[in-house]
């Protein structure tokens, strides 16, 4: 069997560019504009992957309870609750930067938190802006190729051009689009550094916009102590009250199971360990823990985790002044922009949102060491009081009666507002801690419902 047109030579063509490596094949085809000419992988797109070294989850379950009748009508069970969450699904974004890569004597998470803390400072609310004054930084001075560099020429050094070409990403905490953008300058020394970048100086060579992987690296506990008292048929009455206090902490802010967020930090999972939802304590009633936002670059890149366009996850603002719980405030008069509108309802969680929005400022590479969890306060305390009416008539001794019963919901009709989650954003105060609604239909703070029935026995 011969071909080509002479039988000895096949027509093939020359061999495409080596291709950057590692090489994820099969990204959004290979067609059109998303293409490189001459090669078979496109320049953007999303993968995923499954750790080789996958596995079930495992809990364990411990479990203390001890009852004590009171009388035959009244009964009294303490507890103690707890769980073990080991191997549980967590997403990671192999993309991430390395942070700790080290270029003369210093790692960028250094020189980027230098650089931070120097123009916006430690305390809470936006970025300060001041002028930075501090030193050349030598992770960016060997990065960018020193004051020679095209990228550092014109500048006093090659801080003081990061500062001036990245000052928005810099103040906004985009750590991940920091990297990506100095990572295209020709005076870049490191490379290829991230499987989504390109060659230095170029726009080829990205494949991808973020890798997850599946892992089952992920952790968690839950503890929690009860106390329930039950009376039964006491005068007619049975009733029982319930109070628990309970805290669940995880790597993953929320059920991780059917989760897609990336963790805070692949390169540490434990600063991503924090308070989940659900916490709580009291009379029937709990309190949930609620995130504070990062707005501006927030939920994806302040550690470098991810592409903002492709993955997520859940950071938190840090906590740096005191916290009032939060409660109903009507009429609250802001003394400054935070939460000046947004309140349609004219209720504010806070009777000074704007000393408690000073309280909190954005995650810094460098310099926190944990951003995970729900959320950094808790949310409104919740309670419910249920009851139930019964009342049973007989007629003669054949068995014919009726029973007619009330089952009421919320019974003293308490209201109940859905915390300001959505209104508790550092980077967008104007709304800052106002009430706008009542929590979804259905999760078990509605409005007073009654159920009514009558059943008949002969």
């Amino acid at each position: 069997f011969r071909i080509g047109t002479d039988g000895l030579v096949a027509p093939l063509p020359a061999a495409a560019q080596q291709l950057p490596q590692p090489f994820f094949p099969g990204t959004n085809g290979c067609s059109g504009a998303g293409c490189v000419s001459g090669t078979f992988f496109p320049t953007s797109g999303d993968s995923s992957a499954i750790d080789p070294h996958f596995r079930p989850n495992r809990v364990d379950s411990f479990d203390l309870t001890i009852q004590r009748e009171l009388s035959p009508k009244a009964m009294i069970e303490v507890g103690y609750i707890g769980r073990l969450i080991r191997n549980e699904l967590q997403n990671i974004n192999l993309d991430a930067v390395p942070y700790m890569t080290t270029l003369g004597g210093q790692s960028f998470a250094q020189a980027y938190a230098a650089l931070y803390t120097s123009i916006c400072g430690l305390a809470g609310g936006a970025c300060a802006n001041n002028p930075y004054t501090g030193p050349a930084q030598p992770f960016f001075e060997t990065a960018l190729g020193g004051p020679s560099s095209a990228f550092c020429s014109g500048s006093a050094n090659c801080t003081a051009a990061v500062i001036k070409a990245q000052g928005s990403n810099l103040k906004q905490g985009a750590v991940y689009d920091l990297w990506s953008a100095l990572s295209r300058s020709s005076a870049w020394t490191l490379g290829r550094s991230l499987p989504s970048s390109v060659t230095p100086g170029t726009s080829l060579g990205n494949q991808l916009n973020s890798i997850t992987m599946s892992t089952s690296l992920g952790y968690g506990n839950y503890n929690a102590g009860f106390a329930s008292f039950r009376l039964t048929d006491f005068h007619g009455f049975t009733g029982i009250s319930n109070f628990t206090f309970s805290k669940a902490l995880g790597t993953g802010a929320v059920t991780q199971s059917t989760s897609s967020f990336t963790v805070i930090d692949p390169w540490n999972l434990g600063l991503m360990y924090g308070p989940n939802g659900g916490n709580g304590r009291g009379f029937d009633s709990k309190y949930l823990a609620t995130q504070v936002n990062i707005g501006t670059g927030g939920d994806c890149q302040s550690f470098g985790e991810g592409n903002c366009s492709s993955t997520s996850t859940n950071e938190n603002a840090v906590r740096v002044g005191p916290v009032p719980q939060m409660s109903l405030h009507y009429g609250v008069v802001s003394n400054g922009t935070c939460g000046k509108s947004g309140n349609s309802l004219g209720v504010n969680a806070f009777a000074d949102p704007q000393s408690v929005c000073n309280s909190f400022r954005r995650l810094i590479l460098g310099v926190d060491t944990n951003g995970g969890g729900t959320g950094r306060i808790p949310g409104f305390a919740r309670w419910n009081l249920d009851a139930s009416i019964t009342k049973d008539t007989k007629f003669g001794e054949r068995g014919i009666g009726v029973t007619f019963y009330a089952l009421f919901t919320n019974v003293l009709n308490h209201f109940q507002p859905d915390d300001p989650t959505t209104n508790l954003d550092i980077d967008n105060p104007s709304s800052w801690g106002a009430v706008t609604g009542a929590p979804a239909a259905g999760s078990g703070y509605d409005p007073r419902q009654l159920e009514m029935g009558l059943r008949v026995r002969w």
